[in-house]
């Protein structure tokens, strides 16, 4: 009813836990992809069993269903048998099988020879797959646990199906069709040789019961040197004695007779060979035995060349990301799978396959001449306080209007000079402040030119006066005035004006001005000295430092820092935890909110707002009513505590039976 997908890769460590619930039967599927290397694995022609270990000791050991064989995924049902038991299904193994098997045909199909006379059996083991049962309160503990061995139930049908297709009734029909010249099968003349030139029935009976080699898990098995097989149970991949087939034990020997499985009478060996156990790694030849199958006749790869296999590259990777082969197996890399730029990408229209040089020409781009010159020239031209914004060939000009030089008006001393009726303006001197032509000055009239000397007025000549304005009035040195020689003559001297030296003035250039701590200027001594100690500048000690270097910088409880207080002082308090239990009943009486979803409000002694409960249901010990139960306990979407009562909330469907919950609190 439900998928669960997951990935377990061949080369790298899986770590894959799944939770199923007790008592489930069928109704969860694990879709599990195979990679190789985080590539698909092939399962084309592969057969994929699921081997684990109950928590109880038994068995399980079950076909998976191939569903893409090209992708590598398979399917894997959780059988009743797998989920009864509560715990941790460890020790689990996905093998993955390629042993050349061929299924047996109909009874009344014709015995064909096989392509190729041998086959190895190869088998592939993938771990990190674990399976927790999760218990349930409502599971029928009346199911008994045992071993299930679905795949090895198959096997056996398939044996099975192998003994009735090779009966005597069979075999000798079968025969007796094809029996005549060339058919190979005739029964005076074998493959053109007569019955004297091949072994007795007694010899073949022999050759044909006698020990061929003996392997284990697919591995021969060596001899020593007096030619015994010493094997045990890790040679032959054994199945321990707890293990259960259909039920019945394996502590004791199982041994099937011809008369059980059908198989021709023993007086019938002068026609056919004797039976052999079902395998995949003999067949039978026209002249009545048995041939091993080699990996030659299979076409499989030599050991040299299977372990040159392993040791080859088995993928590329190119920035994180496989590259897959194309049909012929070709892995084409280019620049764009590299995140690479191609030799053929150009800048400024020149390629990549040599160094290139970018000149300001290539980017059109001023020179550095032009760039100077630029630097130097008129950023921009105003008229009146207004920038004049330059034409598209960069040429500003400059256009007077014809009304910038009309008279807008007359004004005399700062005020408009108004017109009369006539639009005249009638200026005289005495609206616009100046003198009249009667005007005399120093007793010479204004109404001609006049000339005053310096004489007329009684003052010092032009020159003087310019002499007079350019000469020095005074020298002050610090304020004060310094008083001439009697040559009227200033002596200024460094030590007047209360100058410093030129050596000096050097000495002060180079001198620090000042010093600052923590942006503040400190104030020298009167000996112009200033003193920076740990006080001025509030830092640490040398060993107050150190301290604080390998001090702890800070204290976190369950992840969140603990703010220390007005003494700098962690405390840290871990307070005795209780665990209360509380039980309570949701019934079927619901009250439906406006907004769509029901609600039901439970009064609950001792729970808080506070309190954030871990909540389950309490099913019944009926199997029916345990069900529906389950399936009203699905409909509840939220429960909310306040002190006293609880609310329970359904988003969708309303429980149409009342259930039994348990509220565990941890304070």
């Amino acid at each position: 009813m439900t998928t669960k997908s997951i990935t377990l890769d061949v080369w790298q460590s899986n770590d894959v836990r799944v939770k199923v619930n007790q008592g489930e039967t069928n109704s969860r599927f694990l879709q599990i992809k195979i990679t190789d290397k985080n590539m698909a694995f092939n399962l084309a022609d592969k057969t994929v069993i699921f081997y684990a270990t109950k928590p109880d000791g038994n068995l399980i050991f079950n076909y998976c269903e191939i569903i893409d064989a090209q992708k590598g995924v398979v399917n894997l049902a959780m059988t009743s048998q797998m989920s009864i038991v509560p715990g941790i299904m460890r020790d689990c193994e996905i093998d993955i099988i390629d042993a050349g098997v061929t299924k047996p045909k109909a009874a009344d199909q014709p015995i064909e020879k096989p392509e190729k006379e041998e086959s190895s059996i190869e088998k592939l083991k993938v771990k990190g797959l674990s399976i927790e049962i999760v218990r349930c309160t409502d599971f029928d503990a009346a199911v008994e646990s045992t071993s299930e061995f679905t795949a090895l139930d198959e096997a056996l049908a398939e044996v099975q199906a192998v003994m009735d297709a090779y009966s005597e009734e069979n075999i000798m029909k079968k025969i007796m069709s094809m029996d005549g010249e060339g058919s190979g099968l005739d029964a005076d003349l074998l493959d053109g040789k007569h019955g004297k030139d091949y072994a007795t029935a007694e010899q073949g009976k022999k050759a044909d019961t006698a020990l061929q080699g003996i392997t284990g898990s697919g591995v021969e098995i060596p001899m020593s040197a007096d030619k015994i097989v010493d094997i045990t149970p890790q040679d032959i991949g054994a199945v321990p004695t707890t293990r259960r087939v259909n039920n019945k034990p394996l502590s004791s020997d199982i041994t099937l007779t011809p008369q059980n499985i059908g198989a021709a009478a023993e007086n019938h060996g002068n026609h056919i060979p004797a039976p052999q156990p079902a395998s995949a790694n003999v067949f039978l030849r026209n002249d009545n035995s048995w041939r091993a199958i080699t990996p030659q006749d299979i076409g499989a790869a030599t050991d040299e060349q299977g372990k040159k296999a392993d040791s080859a590259i088995q993928g590329l990777r190119v920035n994180g990301v496989n590259l897959p082969p194309n049909t012929n197996q070709i892995l084409d890399v280019e620049t764009a799978d590299l995140g690479a730029v191609p030799v053929t990408r150009k800048i400024n229209n020149q390629t990549l396959d040599k160094d290139i040089n970018i000149t300001v020409t290539d980017l059109g781009a001023a020179t550095k001449k032009q760039g100077e010159k630029a630097d130097t020239a008129l950023q921009g031209i105003k008229v009146n306080g207004e920038t004049i914004p330059a034409s598209s060939d960069g040429v500003v000009e400059i256009t007077i209007s014809d009304t910038s030089n009309a008279v807008l008006g007359i004004k005399g001393n700062g005020s408009i000079i108004p017109k009369d009726k006539n639009n005249v303006v009638n200026i005289t001197p005495h609206i616009i402040g100046a003198v009249p032509v009667t005007r005399a000055v120093n007793g010479k009239a204004l109404a001609d030119d006049i000339t005053i000397t310096p004489g007329d007025l009684g003052g010092a000549t032009a020159a003087q006066g310019e002499k007079a304005d350019s000469a020095i009035q005074g020298i002050r040195g610090n304020g004060s005035i310094i008083s001439p020689d009697g040559n009227k003559i200033v002596s200024v001297t460094p030590a007047a004006i209360g100058a410093a030296t030129s050596e000096q003035g050097s000495k002060a250039d180079s001198a620090i001005q000042g010093v600052k701590v923590d942006g503040m200027l400190l104030s020298p001594d009167n000996q112009n000295v200033v003193n920076v100690d740990t006080s001025v500048i509030d830092c640490a000690t040398s060993e107050q430092g150190n301290k604080a270097d390998s001090a702890i910088q800070g204290v976190k409880l369950n992840g969140t820092t603990i703010v220390p207080d007005s003494q700098k002082v962690v405390n840290v308090q871990i307070n005795e935890t209780t665990v209360n239990t509380y039980t309570a009943t949701i019934g079927t009486n619901w009250t439906t909110a406006a907004t769509g979803e029901y609600t039901q409000i439970i009064s609950l002694d001792g729970i808080l707002e506070t309190d954030n409960p871990i909540v389950d249901v309490v099913l019944d010990g009926g199997k029916e009513l345990a069900l529906s139960q389950l399936e009203a306990w699905g409909c509840i979407s939220k429960i909310e505590t306040t002190n006293g009562s609880i609310t329970a909330t359904c988003f969708e469907d309303m429980p149409e039976v009342a259930i039994q919950i348990q509220l565990k609190v941890v304070r």
